[in-house]
């Protein structure tokens, strides 16, 4: 009879073979989506959340505006900003924006402002005011042209003559410590909503839109001036603020090019898994013909372009190196070098993606959520590792002897394979 091995947690590791990276309390805090770890009055703000008309039908970017406005305070709450910054977050564009042309309350009305201060707190706020109802496109242009926001702080102007009304002022100067929470508020905001089809800017505020919604799921380009943002925005923090680790601290920026190829590069693979026998662009003079399986095979073989795993793995080394911000192009790569048998090397992808997962907070490719990202990881490594120890694939998970697996045992084996 033979007797399969099986291994056991404190076994889990082998040497030579690469720790995958712990979650933090906070990334831990994201994964199980408990939004009351990053402030203990969330559960006051889930429920004016939860009875919102506004917030719980209003579509948003990808998701439900109650669904973004939870995931940019929980960004900004896994990166540490201070507790304003975060519950401004919540509600950053309660008041509107410079292009975002809908609101929960009037930045002009007195009433309004007090409801949303009673709410999240003044100091909040009034980082939600200077979000909404000033042109916050002021702030990013400087940076963008200079390179940093001055020690003095920033004159912009108001978004609408009646807030300049109200303040006496066409414009305000706005502190150098404000300019930097309303940039890293901006950061999470384009980072928790990026994808190419975007509802509220592509679809409702175009007179005739030109794509059709939700598109493919293809991140958006945007990396490039948000790093520069968060670089401008760090010396500002303040004294004992740490901040994000997001672009490597805060410190590198990223090109334009450079981003885009890299986008295009890993969109590239990802296309190539669309195409099964069945998924063939249809002849014109065919599109109201019966359909015939066999016509439509061997247009497959003739229309459908194949990528090879070489191929594959090429433009996404290229994708990591133009861009090594976003761990998704690993996750690809862990799983190309699984089928061909490099288990070690599956395992190194893996600690990359969940590396720069756990750092950037939220998933760049959005067809799959933050949460979903890190457990597949994760479950690959652990099957990889299991490989790399000479396991066979009946037993590539921990097995009870029911022949099951059991998902506890799989969790506590890959927790023992982390740093």
């Amino acid at each position: 009879m033979t007797v399969t091995k099986t291994t056991t947690a404190c076994e889990a590791t082998l040497p030579g073979l690469p720790p995958l990276p712990k979650p933090t309390p906070g990334v831990r805090s994201l994964i199980y989506e408990r939004w009351q770890d990053f402030d203990a009055d969330w559960p006051r703000f889930q429920t004016w959340l939860q009875e919102s008309q506004a917030v719980c039908e209003f579509g948003h970017a990808r998701a439900t505006f109650r669904e973004h406005l939870q995931g940019t305070f929980a960004l900004c709450a896994a990166w540490g900003l201070p507790q304003a910054a975060c519950r401004a977050g919540l509600l950053h564009t309660a008041y509107s924006g410079d292009v975002f042309y809908f609101a929960l309350a009037r930045s002009e009305h007195a009433g309004d402002r007090a409801e949303l201060s009673a709410l999240i707190g003044p100091d909040a706020e009034r980082l939600v005011h200077q979000f909404g109802a000033l042109h916050r496109g002021t702030i990013v242009s400087a940076i963008l042209e200079t390179g940093e926001i001055p020690v003095q702080g920033i004159d912009v102007r108001w978004n609408r003559p009646a807030d300049a009304a109200v303040a006496g002022a066409d414009s305000v100067r706005v502190s150098a410590q404000d300019c930097a929470f309303l940039m890293f508020i901006t950061v999470a905001d384009y980072l928790e909503q990026a994808v190419a089809s975007n509802a509220w800017k592509d679809i409702y505020q175009v007179e005739t839109p030109g794509t059709l919604w939700p598109g493919s799921g293809k991140p958006a380009t945007c990396l490039h001036w948000l790093s520069k943002l968060a670089r401008a925005a760090r010396p500002h923090l303040p004294s004992g603020a740490q901040a994000p680790q997001i672009f490597a601290g805060c410190t590198a920026t990223l090109s334009e090019a450079a981003e885009t190829k890299a986008r295009n590069l890993y969109w590239e693979v990802v296309r190539a898994e669309d195409c099964d026998d069945h998924d063939v662009y249809i002849d014109e003079q065919d599109v109201d013909a019966d359909p015939d399986l066999g016509a439509l095979q061997e247009q497959a073989t003739v229309q459908v372009a194949g990528m090879s795993d070489s191929q594959r793995v090429r433009r996404l080394r290229a994708a990591v190196r133009l861009n090594p911000f976003v761990g998704e192009p690993h996750v690809l790569l862990a799983q190309l070098a699984f089928r061909d048998e490099r288990y070690e090397a599956c395992v190194t992808e893996c600690g990359q993606a969940l590396r720069k997962l756990y750092t950037l907070g939220t998933a760049w490719d959005k067809r799959v959520s933050f949460p979903g990202w890190c457990a597949f990881t994760r479950l690959v490594a652990l099957r990889a590792s299991r490989r790399a120890r000479g396991e066979s694939p009946a037993n590539d998970f921990p097995r009870m002897p029911n022949g099951l697996a059991h998902i506890d045992a799989m969790l506590a084996e890959v927790r023992a394979l982390e740093e």
